[in-house]
């Protein structure tokens, strides 16, 4: 892995560092994975905080969100797209092809034809593609995983801070090879907005990388959030 500051490169950075073991011969599948538990809230069902049910019009002003509310939108929307990236970067050869599931699913959960959607699709295509490789997710988990430090409210949408996990698996998809299972220990900035109806991811930049042992486990939980 290289560190890079610029959004691009940062973002390829996340797919090159995987950890973990590789699968059979066949290509590369998902394994059915239970996602996290996740708010039961407003956000987390991908709405914004402020919004509500059709009603009668009132004149009242919609209260600020509360911190928290921000950081569990940011949490839902991190999740939801850490899946998309996850099933995606398994299977680099559907990857190219925009009506398949787990290019339907990734642009259900970001901006499509933002630099983040096209430079992320891009590096899982020419993995899958020149380097015969695939990123496999642990046993029962996520091969990315992203969790927000601190949100706030923005005229673009929701800015954060983050703390990134890399536990996926790089492997050889016609041998079954393991060739990468360090684990990236990231943090960086991120913007989610409001497109067509729902919170999608609309920037992730790296700001710092560390490379880790293999199955070193997800250290994100336990920062502090300033």
């Amino acid at each position: 892995m290289r560190r890079s500051l610029s959004t691009t490169l940062a973002l390829l950075a996340l797919l090159a560092v995987c950890a973990g073991c590789g699968p059979s011969a066949d290509p590369p599948t998902v394994q059915t994975v239970a996602a996290p538990t996740t708010p039961t809230s407003a956000a987390a069902a991908g709405r914004l905080p402020s919004d509500r049910p059709a009603g009668p019009t009132t004149t009242t002003s919609v209260p600020a969100p509360a911190p928290d509310d921000l950081l569990a939108l940011v949490d839902a929307a991190l999740l939801r797209y850490d899946l998309a990236l996850t099933a995606l970067a398994a299977r680099p050869d559907r990857a190219g092809d925009p009506a398949s599931a787990e290019r339907t699913a990734w642009a259900g959960v970001v901006v499509v034809g933002s630099p983040l959607d096209e430079a992320m699709v891009e590096e899982v295509v020419r993995r899958g593609t020149e380097e015969d490789g695939a990123v496999l997710p642990p046993p029962g988990g996520l091969s990315y995983r992203h969790r927000a430090l601190t949100a706030r409210p923005t005229p673009g949408g929701t800015s954060f801070t983050w703390c990134g996990h890399s536990p996926g698996i790089g492997v050889e998809r016609s041998t079954g090879t393991v060739v990468d299972d360090a684990v990236g220990h990231a943090h960086g900035t991120g913007l989610v907005v409001l497109d067509g109806g729902s919170v999608r991811v609309a920037e992730l930049e790296q700001t710092q990388l560390d490379v880790l042992a293999p199955g070193t486990p997800d250290p994100c939980p336990g920062e502090v959030r300033p």
